[in-house]
């Protein structure tokens, strides 16, 4: 695969980014996007506010094989997505903002929508040797996260907060898959000791 991406920053408050990734070999049958756009928007509106926004497209040839009908996973393989279904492809999109209190406490407060397609699901409707194990899926996400940094010296925080759904949408219903968290708290306390 390769990248390239045109950043331009010749203003002072405005900044954007476009991006291309090319992919030239593809491990499954049915291959997902054979190039994937990326970009963003950067606008500051006073020396401590500024505005984002981004935009992207991705694609993921590999799948977790899990059954959301189990209550506990000891073991969830990672294989190449079976030659008979399609890979899972994505669209990100976001909107943020980030105030500069002080030289030394940032905030950061982003929200996404995720709209994705071809995620991998065990085929319930399986009766016979001939039928598919697996078949393909709908799903979305969106969410608000925020992000506190505070860095004096030496010594460092980060408190990270986010606000998230998670679906899949399977013959028309939509259901809460394992992985949904609804609310998840990071805390990060470091000092560094010097000397690299």
């Amino acid at each position: 695969s390769a990248y390239a991406d045109y950043r331009f920053y010749r203003w002072d408050k405005i900044g954007f980014t476009i991006g291309i990734r090319f992919k030239f070999v593809a491990v499954s049958e049915y291959r997902p996007l054979l190039y994937e756009l990326r970009g963003s928007l950067t606008y500051r509106l006073t020396p401590s506010v500024s505005f984002k926004g981004s935009f992207g497209w991705y694609s993921q040839e590999m799948t977790a094989l899990t059954d959301e009908s189990e209550l506990i996973s000891v073991f969830e393989p990672w294989v190449i997505t079976p030659k008979y279904l399609n890979s899972a492809r994505a669209a990100h999109f976001s909107l943020g903002m980030t105030t500069y209190w002080t030289d030394v406490l940032t905030t950061e407060l982003e929200g996404y929508f995720k709209p994705i397609a071809n995620l991998v699901d065990v085929n319930e409707k399986k009766f016979t040797l001939k039928d598919r194990d697996f078949i393909n899926v709908d799903g979305e996400s969106y969410g608000l996260e925020l992000l506190t940094l505070y860095q004096p010296g030496r010594m460092y925080a980060k408190l990270g907060y986010a606000l998230s759904w998670a679906f899949k949408i399977k013959n028309g219903v939509w259901y809460f898959p394992r992985y949904d968290i609804r609310h998840s708290l990071n805390v990060l306390l470091g000092y560094e000791l010097g000397s690299g």
